[in-house]
């Protein structure tokens, strides 16, 4: 039953990791300057440093909100349009602000608007202004100085054929800008901007290297040929005719939003709607699967399955981030990819295509990391790619959430602890050094193995599930929309125990490592169970390790959780019968290499 989870929980890894670091040597050198930032390949172990420079010209300005407004035409797979932006200048003195773009696109024209609001039904007109394009970077020169907190607002002219995809082994890519056509031979196009952010399609301040600065609100608007239904983030506002054979699309979400969760689809789509009741919301969630003829009734399976994610992730996570919009699932080209409120779905339809009745076919991992992406990600947004593993370790966690609302959490645990076999004595989760200045370099195959199950763990830990979710629910609630660290986590559950958790996160999270626990418990006369253990320190980390004893006493069953400090250990446990079946439980929920030794007739860990 684990085995396809499994190979699909790779499949996974692969569209996002697996292809990514193969890649990163190839796009180095092609990398846009980041005047502050510097790239290099994330190693587990230790990052060396270089020289920074000090200016970012991105980093002098605040984004309110982006107005995309694009024609894709399938004739020559290109994009062509304009993107209006509202910003605000961070300090007084800003000469020269920058945007990200890919470098396969020609910038026409920029033009500073005189009206430094983007007002809907105002002409846009503006005075033109000097920019040069050059390694994805777009830098532009404003006429005069701008003031502290002043407004403006710019509008970009710009087209071209959209890049190869990225990140691919072979014929594989993963992530970019993909182009087909379905089996009724009408074209298709979609994108998947997890990793290369928003710049592969559109000029933006990429959250690649500014994570902070997420719009207010976004509006996508696609000029497609007929009869292509065309699906970007948010609502859809408005559609009409321009021109005979061509139909526009208008989409606007109203919440911020960082700019790799802003993405579009467009095929002959078969619109499957579904009304769905969510804890907390109230009125009904439209859930919408835009699916190809040839697709619509696997996709009408699939969607049978989203409320009960849904409902999983509103009772650990808490409400249902993006009420006032559609979620859409959409059939896709790319691999799998989690937009704001747009879930690019291209595996296939896995789980519920087939008619196997398997309890493991229910979930598709897929379509559950995805999801959950709504909370950790797109909701709750990592400020700093330091904390990478706030999308893509939680994400991850709540697709074991699921499996253990769907198998039961023996099961769950059971799946999840294979992924064990990944992490070494160097596998670290947070990002250092120059990695954690930019999202494609903060991504490692510790934040979808390592991240999970050091979650889970500290469940573990806590013994404490009323705890734990409502830490997680908090989590969500104070970081709902904004930005989240790994110290409102800390500082949560510091709140909510009465306990001091920062030791758990240095040693798990912050650092590499592993533990070594020698575990001996014997019958002595008293009788009386002796435990003595060493807990070997590996790098002077200062892990302490609970272990639960278990046995019977007669008919009684009796538990004891022993707390290993780091070295020797030692601790006898009176007992008013023999005790018998003795036995270390849930040792599948514990990172490190644990040897151990029981008592005859003792049960040994699996």
């Amino acid at each position: 039953m684990s085995s396809r989870i499994d190979r699909l929980t790779q499949r996974l890894l692969g569209a996002f990791t697996g292809a990514l670091v193969p890649a990163l040597a190839t796009l180095h050198a092609a990398a846009p300057p980041t005047f502050g930032h510097t790239h290099a390949i994330q190693s587990e172990e230790t990052v060396s440093e270089k020289p920074v420079v000090e200016f970012d010209p991105r980093d002098v300005y605040d984004v309110r909100r982006y107005a995309i407004d694009i024609e894709l035409n399938p004739r020559d797979r290109s994009i062509r349009g304009r993107v209006d932006l509202e910003a605000q200048a961070k300090h007084a003195g800003v000469r020269s602000i920058a945007l990200d773009l890919a470098g396969a696109y020609r910038v026409q024209a920029i033009h500073l608007l005189r009206d430094p609001r983007l007002t809907k039904g105002e002409p846009r007109i503006g005075q033109p202004l000097r920019f040069e394009h050059s390694d994805e970077l777009v830098t532009i020169e404003l006429p005069r100085p701008l003031q502290s907190e002043q407004s403006f607002a710019l509008s970009i002219h710009y087209g071209g054929r959209t890049p190869a995809p990225l990140y691919g082994r072979g014929d594989h890519p993963y992530q970019g800008v993909f182009w087909g056509e379905s089996k009724a031979g009408h074209p298709r196009v979609d994108v998947a901007c997890q990793t290369v952010d928003g710049s592969v399609w559109w000029p933006c301040k990429t959250a690649n290297y500014h994570p902070d600065d997420k719009p207010d609100s976004v509006s996508v608007t696609l000029t497609v040929p007929d009869p292509l239904v065309a699906v970007s983030v948010g609502k859809l506002v408005g559609d009409h005719v321009p021109r005979k054979g061509w139909r526009t699309y208008q989409w606007q979400l109203d919440a911020p939003t960082p700019t790799w969760a802003v993405s579009f689809a467009a095929a002959d789509y078969r619109v499957i709607d579904r009304e769905v009741r969510l804890p907390g919301l109230d009125r009904p969630l439209q859930v919408s699967f835009y699916a190809t003829p040839e697709n619509a009734d696997r996709a009408r399976a699939q969607l049978d399955t989203i409320p009960g994610i849904l409902r999983t992730y509103v009772e650990h996570f808490g409400e249902y981030p993006y009420p006032h919009a559609k979620l859409a699932v959409v059939d896709s080209l790319a691999w799998s990819s989690s937009g704001a409120t747009l879930i690019s779905y291209g595996s296939e339809y896995p789980a519920a295509a087939t008619k196997s009745t398997a309890p493991d076919r229910r979930i598709d991992p897929f379509l559950a990391h995805e999801l959950a992406h709504l909370w950790w990600g797109q909701s709750a947004t990592a400020k700093t790619w330091s904390d990478a593993w706030i999308h893509e370790s939680f994400a991850s966690y709540g697709m074991h959430l699921l499996r253990e609302s769907t198998l039961g959490r023996a099961t769950a645990e059971r799946i999840l602890s294979e992924n064990k076999a990944s992490i070494t004595d160097k596998t670290r989760i947070r990002a250092h050094g120059r990695a954690a200045h930019c999202g494609r370099q903060a991504q490692s195959s510790a934040l979808w193995f390592k991240g999970p199950l050091v979650l889970a763990q500290l469940r573990h830990y806590l013994d404490d599930d009323e705890a734990w979710f409502d830490s997680l629910k908090g989590l969500q609630q104070r970081c709902r929309l904004g930005f989240a660290t790994t110290d409102d986590l800390v500082e949560l559950l510091n709140e909510r125990t009465g306990e001091d958790w920062t030791g758990y996160f240095q040693a798990w999270y912050s650092n590499a490592g592993l533990p070594r626990l020698d575990v001996q418990v014997t019958l002595i006369d008293g009788p009386a169970l002796l435990v003595r253990a060493s807990n070997e320190q590996e790098r002077g980390k200062p892990w302490r390790v609970p272990i639960d004893l278990a046995w019977q006493e007669g008919m009684e069953p009796r538990k004891h959780r022993i707390w290993l400090e780091p070295g020797s250990n030692g601790e006898a446990i009176e007992c008013l019968e023999t005790p018998t079946d003795v036995r270390l439980e849930h040792l599948e929920r514990l990172l490190g290499r644990i040897a151990v030794t029981l008592p005859a007739g003792g049960k040994s860990p699996r």
